[in-house]
């Protein structure tokens, strides 16, 4: 068992993994990797497919998500 002591990165904590494990999981500093708990455990693991924009795109149903004009009434500032 290999232990750590959570350290600060601005107003979140940070973990430092080990080479060793991160070697393993084939990941690396900027890798993406999800996180999850369950019951007391933290588990860590890396994503198989990043989420890109495209991909996240792909399944945008056009119909479900329109938008319409409002009138916010006559402009009163520099906006034009």
């Amino acid at each position: 068992m290999t232990t750590g002591t959570l350290g600060k990165w601005g107003n979140a904590n940070a973990l430092r993994i080990p080479q060793s494990f991160c070697q393993q999981l084939g990941i690396k500093a900027g890798s993406d990797v999800s996180m999850s708990l369950e019951g007391q455990r933290l588990i860590i693991e890396p994503l198989t497919e990043r989420h890109t924009l495209k991909a996240r795109m792909n399944d945008w149903d056009k119909m479900r998500f329109t938008t319409h004009e409002y009138d916010w009434g006559d402009s009163v500032g520099k906006e034009i």
